[in-house]
Formats: C-alpha cells, sequence, structure tokens
C-alpha cells in the first residue's frame, strides 16, 4: 500500500503484527496482520486528519477480529486513537478492545490498552521484553 501521505506504508507493533496503511483524504483503510490471538490478517477502517504536511495528526481506525471460522465466544473488534508524529515516525495509540458477551457480563467485557507502531519491524530481543511486560507478574512480599 503506497501513496503520497506519509503515513501510507507498513508500520509494525511492538509485538510484531503489521499494519497496512493507505490514506486517502481523511479515510483510513488497509490490514492488520496480527501475531497475537486470533492471528490473521484482518481489514481497518478509519479516520485521519486529511493534511499530510502537518507534523502531529490525530487518527483513529478499527478492526474486527472475526472471521466466519471465528467461534462465537471468541469474537470482539479493537478501536485505536491516537497520533502520527512525523518527526518521530510513529504511531502512538490507545486502544480498546470489546469482547461480544452476555448483558450481564458487559461490564468485564471491555480492555484499554497501548499499541506503538513504528517502520522497522521489532528484533527478538524487543519483542521478549514486549511479552514480558505483558505477563502478569507474581505479588512481591
Amino acid at each position: 500500500m503506497s501513496g503520497n501521505d506519509p503515513l501510507s506504508g507498513i508500520w509494525y507493533s511492538g509485538v510484531g503484527s503489521k499494519l497496512e496503511l493507505a490514506v486517502k483524504g481523511s479515510e483510513l483503510s488497509g490490514f492488520f496482520h496480527s501475531k497475537e490471538a486470533p492471528g490473521g490478517k484482518f481489514p481497518l477502517f478509519g479516520s485521519v486528519d486529511p493534511d499530510p504536511n502537518l507534523p502531529n495528526r490525530a487518527l483513529s481506525f478499527s478492526v474486527a477480529w472475526i472471521t466466519p471460522e471465528t467461534p462465537k465466544d471468541r469474537r470482539s473488534v479493537t478501536s485505536y486513537t491516537g497520533q502520527y508524529h512525523r518527526s518521530h515516525e510513529v504511531i502512538r495509540t490507545i486502544f480498546l478492545l470489546a469482547d461480544e458477551t452476555s448483558p450481564a457480563k458487559q461490564y468485564v467485557s471491555t480492555s484499554v490498552g497501548y499499541d506503538n507502531f513504528s517502520r522497522t519491524q521489532p528484533s527478538a530481543g524487543q519483542l521478549e521484553t514486549e511479552r514480558q511486560l505483558a505477563t502478569p507478574q507474581p505479588a512481591s512480599a
């Protein structure tokens, strides 16, 4: 995915997932290649400030982690909101991941997290650091 917009192209998350972005005016589209469960390639759609010359641009995009094979108890969507910072070539986002659930369990169905995307694929050491940060640690006495 290419284009004249500096936001267009390939980006990588800290856990190695690949983001393909295309920008057309204020429309953001592309694919999210997830390295985390459920894994796979999922379309994304969103919005971005249409001025490609700005040093910082607000953006948002959503991904539905659903295919025809996705079990009913594993369906979810994620919405990412954040900023593209041209000087650092980074996209910094906060996300909300919502799992499909019954009304009685809705209060625990949404998780909050962050993802930063860069142009370079993370090294094995960086991937290990991200894994360690995501692993719950036992409480110290």
